[in-house]
């Protein structure tokens, strides 16, 4: 049998279901073959962090057990049990020490202060000077998110990164998978964070960082 973790923000919530896997004679384990995500798309990313490439189940608030009766939270144990799911595999983005799922994020410190920056892909220009509030590095999962609030555009391949309040109008450029992103501050200060990380990593002008592509996959479980 199969071991498992679960993550949630309440504790209450993480409880009941651990109370529930047991019942089923499943075993929870800081090194599991399953992570059950109770909540939202934050809990998920929180699980990716301190559990990287296992496979993971997101069980949204709406579907959480309330008690042990919950026929919804029992269904999904079960299929889970039985198998009855595949495994969808999406690429993350590093930069330095940080990690997105999502994507990554470089904007202005000061909201009341534009950047001027250049951006490259594999050491090729494609903007040599921007002023605006930065950009956003998504990767195909995260492409709903905040991706596609700025260009209105989603993908499903490779990298994409918007160009965020520009004043200058910039289309939204694509990359491979294996592609550098490279970002230089030639003006003002910026911040470099990932997902809901609480991690950030600080930019002077002058200072350059590379996004790419993590060795470690995402692993979402999708149920039949």
């Amino acid at each position: 049998m199969f071991s498992l973790n679960v993550i949630s923000k309440e504790e209450n919530k993480s409880k009941n279901a651990i109370a529930d896997l047991k019942g089923y004679g499943l075993s929870i384990t800081n090194k599991p073959d399953i992570v059950l995500c109770l909540g939202d798309f934050g809990t998920l990313f929180r699980a990716e962090n301190k559990f990287p490439a296992i496979p993971k189940v997101l069980i949204k608030d709406q579907e959480i057990c309330k008690n042990e009766e919950d026929e919804k939270f029992k269904k999904i144990i079960e299929k889970i049990i039985e198998k009855k799911y595949k495994i969808n595999e999406y690429p993350k983005l590093e930069a330095d020490n940080l990690v997105g799922m999502n994507d990554i994020i470089i904007r202005n410190r000061d909201p009341g202060t534009a950047l001027k920056f250049t951006v490259k892909i594999d050491n090729r220009y494609i903007i040599r000077e921007l002023i605006g509030d930065g950009i956003v590095i998504a990767t195909p999962f995260g492409a709903t998110g905040y991706f596609n609030s700025i260009t209105r555009k989603k993908f499903s391949k490779g990298f994409g990164i918007a160009f965020n309040n520009p004043i200058k109008r910039a289309k939204p450029v694509y990359a491979g998978t294996e592609s550098t992103i490279s970002l230089a501050v030639n003006d003002g200060i910026a911040l470099v964070c990932a997902d809901n990380c609480k991690d950030i990593i600080e930019l002077s002008s002058g200072k350059s960082i590379s996004i790419k592509r993590n060795d470690k996959n995402a692993k979402i479980i999708a149920l039949k």
